[in-house]
């Protein structure tokens, strides 16, 4: 007899010019379909996403580029201390290929995305910039080694 928690199922999921489409535990795609599209829905840059990779584990997180930032802020710690939630906006930014980030630019991305805002998001990048997290340059800045490892995205 065929166990339940193991069966096979296939899901192609087209929004606009956005096409997922995977295979994998039934029960997993039946926990992850509100999460895809969610993530359909947040996309900006209208790449197809095809996972249909037979040695991709069902069970891999997705890559943070394709994570709503609520979510990103979540998970790296940043749902309740303010220069952490900035960390993690950063981070968010520049996985999805941001590549001068600046203060006003976190702030904007928590605006758009339904986010607490910053009370001060000058003074959390300063904070950020003294513990090692974020460099400046010019009127931009990084994130530092220290700062991903921080996130937990080091390598």
């Amino acid at each position: 007899m065929e166990n339940a928690g193991s069966r096979r199922g296939r899901i192609k999921l087209t929004i606009g010019n956005i096409v997922f489409d995977g295979e994998g535990e039934q029960d997993w795609l039946d926990q992850h379909i509100d999460r895809l599209i969610d993530t359909f829905s947040q996309s900006q840059d209208g790449a197809a996403i095809d996972s249909t990779n037979s040695t991709r584990n069902p069970r891999e997180q997705p890559s943070p580029a394709s994570v709503p930032l609520a979510k990103f802020i979540k998970e790296t710690g940043g749902d309740t201390v303010q220069v952490q939630r900035f960390l993690a906006t950063a981070g968010w930014l520049s996985k999805r290929g941001e590549k001068n980030l600046t203060t006003s630019l976190v702030s904007k991305a928590l605006q758009d995305n339904h986010q607490k805002r910053l009370a001060n998001a000058s003074a959390c990048l300063n904070r950020n910039v003294a513990q090692g997290f974020c460099e400046k340059k010019g009127k931009d800045f990084f994130i530092t080694p220290d700062g991903w490892n921080k996130l937990g995205q080091g390598s």
